[in-house]
Order: structure tokens, then C-alpha cells, then sequence
């Protein structure tokens, strides 16, 4: 039994400190609402920052949400999970590689 309650105990001092953790980051990266806290947090440009509203890699109603005055309201959870798991935006297919899949279907060899 005495194990266990030092067991317990670790647990919920662990707890604890991820609770103040998650606290103190939140205090660091500051208010992560903004399209500019946002930018900087991800360390992106503001063309950047577009480019990944039009391609999906910021998706509304999981990292960001319309309030009632029209703004974009960024979710600072969703935010840090999608800088914790890497992000990319979908590229899109474009001319040139529409015309290399044709030619390459034709049998022409492309260098």
C-alpha cells in the first residue's frame, strides 16, 4: 500500500507540472489569436501565412474561427499541435506538371 501512495503522489505531482508547463508556454508564445502572433509563432511571412489559409493547412472551425465581428480567431491549441506535428500545405498541381504527366503518358521522354 505504501508503494502505491507514492506512486499516486508522483503521478499527480507530474500532473502538476505539466499543468504549470503548458501554463508557462502559453505565457512565452504569448496570445496566439492573431494572424501576427500566429506568423510569428510559426516564424512565417505574411504571403506564407496566405498561402496556407488558401491550401488548407489552417482549416476554419479546427485552427481558427470566425468570431461574431467577421475576424479570424486563431485556436492556440490547435495552433501548437499543428507546429508540434510538422506542416505542409497541399500542393497544387500546376501546368507545367499536368503537360509532364500528358507527355509522359504519350511515351515522350522527359528530361
Amino acid at each position: 500500500m505504501y508503494l502505491e501512495q507514492k506512486l499516486d503522489f508522483i503521478i499527480k505531482e507530474l500532473n502538476k507540472l505539466r499543468e504549470e508547463n503548458q501554463e508557462l508556454k502559453e505565457i512565452i508564445e504569448g496570445d496566439l489569436t492573431t494572424r501576427a502572433a500566429v506568423r510569428k509563432y510559426l516564424n512565417i511571412s505574411q504571403p506564407t501565412m496566405q498561402k496556407y489559409l488558401a491550401s488548407g493547412v489552417f482549416i476554419q472551425d479546427t485552427h481558427f474561427y470566425i468570431d461574431g465581428e467577421d475576424r479570424m480567431v486563431f485556436i492556440p491549441r490547435a495552433i501548437r499541435e499543428l507546429k508540434a506535428n510538422g506542416f505542409k500545405p497541399k500542393r497544387q498541381q500546376t501546368q507545367s506538371d499536368i503537360a509532364s504527366s500528358v507527355l509522359k503518358n504519350m511515351g515522350v521522354k522527359i528530361a
